[in-house]
Parts: structure tokens; C-alpha cells; sequence
């Protein structure tokens, strides 16, 4: 009872400054909106893929299969991505082609795992991050070949790049969580602001929606992959594993996993980009036959979950884009 009434307290006096971010955000949009603040325009088509709220709605694997969309069609795209506690400083630039980084301005070291996921999973589509994407996108053009499409990732709230078509995620579950900005919420910007994505796509729903404007992303996520580790012929779904994870919504994993019945028990769960610390449970290992985790949190850290020599496993959560490439077909006619 105690701790319930502490967080609706600390809820109530986290509201006014929730409020005060939102009019904030709200009022810079604005100014972009009528042109006071200008944005600034790259040579080719720009995507943006973003969403209000601050994480868990699936951004990454629909980059992924956009961009192998667009590759399919004969386009050559660029993501452009700001590599959340990558290590970058704000002012350097890191370019990935394939996991390999060929190019950095700066020396600092990094490790963007969204970013990285992105490289490893698409051929030959290079991945520019940094927290200045129109700067990452200019170094770019000094030094490769034009794109015809630029990715903006989380872009929805990165209005220094105008874009061409814009697309809103949203959790079909709970699409506005509590419908308060940060921090007495998880929304970046007030709901009402959706009305200015050009589409609105639900993320984890149904193959179809009631609503025939509403645009959904199912995701397939019904296999595991095993990505590092001795071959000691033990599955997911037969062994004692343990689960890590460091996304946002890590309950929806629980799920998934729960219905594809793996044994969720043993568990470690830490925030959204958070790393690891191998060190205070790494002596326990020898009980688990191998470790389940995502793909964002095994690019995170991806030479230390080698060097545990475990199996390691990765639950693959791939978005099918039909209906939202039928869309972007339609559009750019």
C-alpha cells in the first residue's frame, strides 16, 4: 500500500513538468511547422520511421525490412540513426557498411546496438550514425555515392531534416501508454501530435484492423537463431536457459517466450540500452545449458556474450511491411 501511494504521489508531482516538456516539444514543432525554423533538405527521398512514445514499438526491425524493400526494388538506401549511448560524442560521425566501419570522424570508441543490428542483418546498406544526423548525412555525401532514400530512424521528433513521407509507429496494445510526456509518461510529444505523420502504422496487432485507413506491422517471431557458443545440440525449448534482456518492453518478450514454451524463470532483466555486467552472474553460468536474448541486446555486447562460450540464442522478430510498402507504393506514384 505504501509504495502504491508513492507512485501515484511522485506521479503527481512529476505531471506539471510532464506537461511543461509536452507544450515545449508542441511549440518547437510548431515553429518548424510554420517555417520559422527551417528544415533542411537531402538530395534524394527521406523516410522517417519514428514514433511518440519512448521506445518498444519496433523501429528497428521495420527499418531492417524497409531497407530490404528498397534494395529489392533496385534502390540503394542509407540509415540515418542517432545511436542512443553509443559513446559517439555529439560532434562525431560513424559510418557502417556490413558490421565494418568505414569511416569515423573522432576516435572515440562505440558500440551502437540498434545500429550494428541494423548493419549485421542488411547487405551492403550503410548505416551513418551519430547524434547530428544532418551532419552524419552530409559526411556521408562528401565521401560515398549519392543515395536515392535516406532512413531517418526515430525521426518523427527530428524535424533539422525535412522528409518526404513520414511514418508514426504505434504499440497496438497501448499506443499512448498513459498518455503523459516524460517524465510522468513515456510519450516524447502530447498524442494529438500524430496528426502530422503522413502514416500510421500499429505494431504487434492484428494481421488486419477494424479501421481500413490504419496500416498494420505484424511481427513473426517464432524461431530462435543461435549466434555464438559451443554446438551442444540442446534448443531453447528444451533446456534450462537464461533469459537476458535490456529493451524497453521486456514483458512482451516473457510472452513470446512463454508461448513458445521456454522455461522464462530464470531471468535478468535491465533497462532499454543498458549493458550487461557479465562479471556478477557470469560464475553461475555452468547451471544453464545457454543464454536466450534479443538481437539488439546481443549486438550490444556481441564480443562478450563470444567470450562466454555458451549458446547463445537470439528470439528473430522480423516485421511484415506489406501493407505499409502497398502504402508507400500508392504514395510515391
Amino acid at each position: 500500500m505504501l509504495k502504491e501511494f508513492g507512485f501515484i504521489l511522485a506521479k503527481v508531482l512529476l505531471t506539471p513538468i510532464s506537461l511543461i516538456y509536452g507544450f515545449v516539444q508542441f511549440v518547437r514543432r510548431g515553429l518548424y511547422h510554420t517555417g520559422v525554423l527551417r528544415s533542411q533538405d537531402l538530395p534524394g527521398t527521406v523516410i522517417s520511421i519514428g514514433n511518440i512514445e519512448a521506445g518498444g514499438t519496433g523501429k528497428t526491425p521495420v527499418v531492417i525490412a524497409l531497407a530490404k524493400w528498397l534494395q529489392e526494388e533496385g534502390f540503394t538506401p542509407v540509415i540515418l540513426t542517432r545511436g542512443y549511448r553509443s559513446g559517439l560524442k555529439s560532434h562525431e560521425t560513424a559510418i557502417l557498411v556490413n558490421e565494418v566501419t568505414v569511416l569515423q570522424t573522432g576516435s572515440s570508441e562505440f558500440s551502437a546496438d540498434e545500429a550494428q543490428q541494423q548493419s549485421a542483418d542488411l547487405s551492403d546498406v550503410p548505416v551513418v550514425i551519430g547524434a547530428n544526423r544532418l551532419e552524419g548525412a552530409k559526411t556521408y555525401l562528401r565521401n560515398f555515392k549519392e543515395p536515392t532514400h535516406w532512413i531517418l530512424d526515430d525521426g518523427f521528433q527530428h524535424l533539422k531534416i525535412s522528409r518526404n513521407i513520414d511514418i508514426l509507429l504505434l504499440d497496438y496494445d497501448h499506443p499512448f501508454g498513459n498518455g503523459f510526456p516524460i517524465p510522468s509518461g513515456h510519450l516524447r510529444e502530447f498524442p494529438f501530435t500524430k496528426r502530422f505523420a503522413d502514416i500510421i502504422c500499429f505494431t504487434r496487432g492484428p494481421e488486419r484492423l477494424p479501421d481500413p485507413k490504419s496500416i498494420c506491422i505484424p511481427f513473426l517471431n517464432n524461431q530462435f537463431t543461435k549466434v555464438a557458443g559451443p554446438d551442444t545440440g540442446t534448443s531453447p525449448k528444451q533446456g534450462n536457459f537464461l533469459v537476458l534482456s535490456g529493451i524497453a518492453k521486456p514483458a512482451k518478450l516473457m510472452e513470446t517466450l512463454a508461448r513458445l514454451g521456454v522455461n522464462t524463470s530464470n531471468h535478468i532483466i535491465i533497462g532499454d540500452h543498458e549493458r550487461f555486467a557479465f562479471q556478477e552472474f557470469i560464475g553461475n553460468l555452468n547451471e544453464f545449458d545457454g543464454i536466450i536474448t534479443t538481437r539488439k541486446d546481443f549486438y550490444r555486447q556481441k564480443l562478450e556474450f563470444i567470450q562466454l562460450n555458451k549458446p547463445v540464442y537470439v528470439l528473430e522478430l522480423t516485421a511484415d511491411i506489406s501493407q505499409l510498402t502497398s502504402a508507400l507504393t500508392t504514395q510515391t506514384k
